[in-house]
């Protein structure tokens, strides 16, 4: 019974490997990950060495929200 137990030395095959690995190409689009939050980091990356969050949220595109409304609001506007 010792022996047995001595020659089991990890629970698992070995081709088994749990750990995260890091992406290749940290700098591409990773799976799963937002667009927004991706252009978020391309303009970050993009403004160089000089960089800094300010300026990174300065150049963010402001976005409308879209607004409710009826079929006669849309007619006046148009």
């Amino acid at each position: 019974m010792t022996e047995s137990a001595k020659k089991i030395t990890q629970i698992g095959t070995p081709e088994q490997d749990f750990e995260q690995k890091e992406p290749e190409f940290p700098w591409l689009r990773q799976k799963n990950e937002p667009a927004g939050w991706f252009l978020r980091f391309q303009i970050y990356k993009n403004l160089g060495v000089e960089r800094t969050l300010r300026a990174a949220v300065a150049m963010e595109p402001e976005t409308e929200k879209a607004t409710k409304g009826d079929k006669k609001n849309l007619s006046k506007k148009i």
